[in-house]
């Protein structure tokens, strides 16, 4: 019972958080907003906000995307019975990774996928 309670909450949390997030960003650029809210920050002379923003947001996905693959890698080693400390599987986790940058490349206006699937 109590695992459902904060689970409810959680998503209702999130989901508050999406939807403020959202409406700031269109509030703020109205119909121009684009599908990826930092492109819409100025590019002006000066200090360049929109570059810390967006170097920021690489160095977190730098650190993040290992985080999301794991369970992926775990089940894959498991089911292909591949020790992780093999060269197998490092070359498992590389062709992982190559094939997910290469969907990014090639799959046409991938941003308009990702706000479709999250």
């Amino acid at each position: 019972r109590s695992f459902k309670k904060y689970f409810m909450s959680t998503i209702i949390g999130i989901t508050t958080l999406y939807i403020t997030f959202g409406a700031a960003g269109y509030l703020s650029y109205g119909p121009e907003t684009r599908d990826i809210i930092t492109l819409n920050l100025p590019m002006g002379g000066g200090f360049n906000f929109a570059i810390l923003v967006k170097s920021c947001l690489c160095v977190s996905l730098f650190f993040t995307y290992p985080i999301m693959l794991f369970p992926v890698f775990s089940i894959l080693e498991k089911k292909l019975q591949i020790s992780s400390a093999a060269m197998q599987a490092v070359f498992l986790r590389l062709v992982i990774v190559l094939l997910t940058g290469l969907i990014v490349v090639r799959v046409p206006n991938f941003g308009q996928l990702m706000a479709l699937v999250g």
